[in-house]
């Protein structure tokens, strides 16, 4: 059950989730498919819409614990994580996410607040395969995405 996953065990992100729910938005699946955990709305859907533009089915979540569980029903193509979320840390999250086979090899960005450089270690410890800081620029976002995507290189430019 998910309450034993290591997300559980190390915030609250998961508790008595209901598994069978669709997750949020329809995405076709010939579209590369994108789990975006935004607690601030503003900022998910101009994320969303800039990805969306480039072809991309975004499914918003508001929290960690709606990421997880459509990261479980969706199976994504790559994880982004607008931190901090609103029920526990991005590290949380990608460390959960690292762990399970289905998921284990996404592709995992997260955009984190300007000033917050001290935990950029942390999540790259936790599994992120980029971390980028705020404010982004959403063109510069959406390559690095597409190159995430594709297996390419990304630079690591914040």
């Amino acid at each position: 059950m998910m309450q034993d996953s290591p997300i559980a065990q190390d915030s609250s992100i998961v508790q008595d989730s209901p598994i069978g729910r669709r997750p949020p938005g329809a995405v076709r699946r010939s579209q590369p498919r994108i789990v975006l955990a935004a607690t601030e709305a503003a900022q998910g859907l101009m994320i969303r819409r800039a990805l969306e533009i480039d072809g991309c089915g975004v499914i918003v979540c508001t929290s960690g614990r709606e990421a997880v569980l459509s990261m479980i029903e969706a199976r994504p193509d790559l994880l982004l994580i607008n931190a901090p979320l609103s029920d526990g840390s991005a590290a949380a999250l990608l460390r959960w996410t690292r762990s399970r086979e289905p998921t284990a090899h996404v592709p995992c960005i997260v955009i984190v607040p300007k000033g917050e450089a001290h935990v950029v270690a942390n999540l790259y410890d936790a599994g992120a395969d980029l971390v980028i800081t705020r404010p982004t620029e959403l063109d510069l976002l959406s390559r690095r995405v597409a190159a995430l995507l594709s297996g390419r290189s990304v630079a690591l430019i914040s």
